[in-house]
């Protein structure tokens, strides 16, 4: 998967869900990083997914859900 691709996957997913990109990457890259400021939320979900695995990216994104519902 590319950088590119994991790109092209969120925004599309983002586009879908009626939401805008302020919406959802500043959130994303907290979420998987825990930092406020980082490389771009796609450079990370790619580099987490070759390091760590999807599973890994889910689980936080779950997290973080999770945090801000409670």
């Amino acid at each position: 998967l590319s950088i590119e691709t994991v790109e092209e996957k969120i925004k599309a997913m983002i586009e879908g869900s009626g939401l805008g990109n302020h919406d959802v990457l500043w959130p994303m890259r907290v979420a998987l990083t825990g930092l406020p400021a980082s490389p771009n939320p796609f450079e990370v979900a790619w580099a987490l997914n070759l390091g760590l695995g999807k599973a890994e990216i889910i689980e936080r994104l779950d997290s973080a859900l999770a945090f801000l519902q409670s």
